[in-house]
Order: structure tokens, then sequence, then C-alpha cells
């Protein structure tokens, strides 16, 4: 059995043990956050990513597939920190001042629920992955189980769809 397995136990259960365990891992997530330092995001926020990682990772941990808990562990906190400073880099290079464009900005919570597609501009399935993402936050991954597609056709999905609405956006900044 895992090492750690008394560790998660004691996470799952309280606040202490879920310090106690994130005190433990922090050298882990300090490695994770050097190995990804880079000029969009500070090491802190690389830390804070790793963090949410492995709280996250306690509640979804399931012993019973045969994984150890801290190869799972390792395994989520490097991918979440890769998949941040992809998204960040993503965003960086194609950064738009908001100035430019006719949106009204809104509260986090509110900003999902008002999430309107102008009719006609993307296809049905294009529609359908925009909602599930953005509006529902659901996964790129489930995203794709729910569309019965690969998770790459759904990221190329997703691509076309919001090329489409740059391009529609833009057109009306021009007029």
């Amino acid at each position: 059995m895992d090492r750690f397995f008394e560790k998660w136990q004691k996470a799952k259960e309280s606040r202490e043990g879920m310090e106690e365990l994130l005190n433990y891992l922090r050298p882990l997530i300090k490695k994770a956050a050097y190995r990804y330092r880079n000029p969009y995001l500070t090491e802190d926020d690389l830390v804070q990513e790793g963090t949410l990682a492995i709280i996250e990772s306690v509640y979804r941990f399931k012993p019973e597939r045969g994984v150890y808990f801290l190869k799972y562990v390792r395994e989520v906190v490097y991918g979440r920190i890769y998949s941040l400073l992809r998204s960040e880099r993503a965003r960086r290079g194609k950064e738009v001042l908001l100035e430019d464009y006719p949106v009204k900005v809104l509260p986090f919570a509110e900003e999902r629920s008002e999430l309107i597609i102008p009719p006609g501009v993307l296809t049905l399935r294009q529609e359908r992955l925009i909602i599930l993402k953005y509006r529902q936050g659901i996964s790129l991954t489930e995203v794709a189980k729910i569309l019965k597609i690969t998770p790459a056709g759904a990221y190329d999905l997703e691509k076309r769809a919001l090329r489409k609405l740059k391009k529609y956006y833009l057109s009306l900044k021009n007029q």
C-alpha cells in the first residue's frame, strides 16, 4: 500500500490533515513551479496553482484504481501548472484590449450566464461546444465525450468557433 495513503485519508477528513499534506508536498510544488518558471507568470502564481491541484486531487483520488497517491498528485500538479502556462501563453500571444470591442464586462459569476452567441455565426455543434465549455464550465475533455468526438477534435472545433466569433466581432468593430 502507498505510504501516502494515510496522509491522503487525514487530508480528506480534516483541515489539519490537509495542511499537513500541503506542507509535506510543498517541495514538489516548488520544484514544479521552478521547472515551469516563465516571463508570463510569477513563481507564486505557479505555487498557488500547484496547491489548488493538490487540494483538488485529494478529493478526486480513487485508491481502488491501483495508482499510488504520490504519483497521482505529481501528475496532477505538473499537468495543471503546464496547462496554466499554455493558456497564459496563448492569452498573452493574442492579447487584445477590451476597449476595442463592444463588450460589457460583468463579474465572473454573471459572465458565464450572460454568454450570448450571435445567431447564424456558428454551426450547431460549435455552438453546443461553446455553451458547454464557457457557460457551463465543463472541461474540453468532458465536452468531447458529450459531443462524441475526440478531445483533439473538440480542440479543433473550439478553435474554429473562436476564430469565427473573433471575425464576427472584428467586422462589427469595423462598421
